[in-house]
């Protein structure tokens, strides 16, 4: 193929004669995906399932003119109840070129009766838990503020108590946000000497919508100290060359 023409099928659309989505999109459909027809340029509007890097930006799901100031997905582009997308836009020129941005994105997530749900903070994330002594744990998190729809007010913590299952409805433990920090940490109580307790920690708002990621992490708790040595022996050692 040669340069020209690769650059060509780039933008135009002649082979599916403008019938994809990319065609549909920006009205190719009507020169038979020979030209392309929005002269002023526009927008396209692209989605993923849950985070940005599942945006598929390669198939439009929804168009709006240049002068447009909203954008919306396409009638045949449906939603169901208790599902989360990312919607991301790109501007288009008037000569079909689009640019790369992947950062102009927003949330949708819609909740058990189909309806949005409410804006919520980033998911905290390089979760850890460090045993301590008694049988305590120290739960580490971090949480960035780069392209949250609201700030966090306050991170709950929760946990399995050992049973394997977690439970996310009545946290252990809250720690308060505090703008412009990065990690955060918390002190749980004890639990019995070797037991696997599984962690995790949610981003709540202000308005009490909280995030609903499933990260965790499992560790197992130290109560009871290592058996005292019986016996230690010394002697000389060879001294190194």
């Amino acid at each position: 193929m040669s340069e020209l023409l690769r650059k060509h099928l780039v933008h135009y659309d002649p082979v599916h004669l403008g019938l994809t989505r990319t065609g549909i999109a920006n009205a190719m459909m009507l020169s038979l995906g020979f030209s392309f027809l929005r002269v002023a340029g526009g927008y396209n509007l692209y989605r993923g399932a849950e985070q940005k890097s599942a945006i598929d930006w390669d198939s439009p799901v929804g168009a709006a003119a240049a002068d447009a100031t909203s954008i919306r997905n396409f009638p045949w582009i449906s939603h169901a109840a208790d599902e989360d997308w990312v919607y991301g836009v790109r501007a288009i020129g008037g000569g079909g070129v689009e640019e790369q941005t992947t950062h102009n994105c927003v949330r949708a997530r819609f909740d058990g009766a189909g309806d949005l749900r409410d804006a919520v903070p980033n998911a905290p994330f390089a979760l850890a838990a460090v045993p301590g002594s008694g049988g305590t744990l120290a739960v580490e998190w971090l949480y960035s503020a780069a392209g949250q729809e609201v700030a966090p007010s306050v991170f709950r913590v929760y946990h399995d108590n050992g049973t394997g299952t977690m439970d996310w409805v009545t946290p252990i433990g809250s720690v308060s946000y505090v703008a412009g920090v990065q990690a955060f940490s918390f002190a749980t109580g004890a639990y019995s000497h070797g037991t696997r307790v599984q962690v995790g920690v949610r981003a709540e708002s202000a308005a009490g919508d909280e995030e609903t990621s499933t990260r965790t992490v499992t560790t197992t708790a130290i109560a009871t100290p290592p058996a005292a040595l019986a016996f230690v022996h010394a002697r000389e050692a060879e001294a190194q060359v």
